[in-house]
């Protein structure tokens, strides 16, 4: 399995969402990684096939907020 190009992400005022660009139809994030300062930045692909590492199917992790994202691609995320 794989991620979709493009992922929702629900907006909540003052919730660590504020500053993601909002766009027609909702916020959406194409994966992405920036490493600045030795910070990570991003929208990135935490999928694995592995049965004992991961979260059991396609999951994108946005950082630094650690805000996660998975199936159904609703824009829910978990922290």
């Amino acid at each position: 399995m794989r991620l979709p190009d493009v992922i929702p992400i629900k907006y909540e005022p003052d919730h660590r969402t504020g500053r993601i660009g909002q766009h027609a139809g909702g916020q959406f994030v194409r994966p992405f990684r920036v490493d600045f300062d030795n910070i990570v930045f991003g929208l990135i692909d935490e999928t694995t096939d592995h049965p004992d590492e991961g979260h059991g199917g396609p999951w994108a992790e946005l950082y630094p907020q650690r805000l996660g994202f998975h199936q159904p691609w609703n824009g829910e995320y978990d922290t």
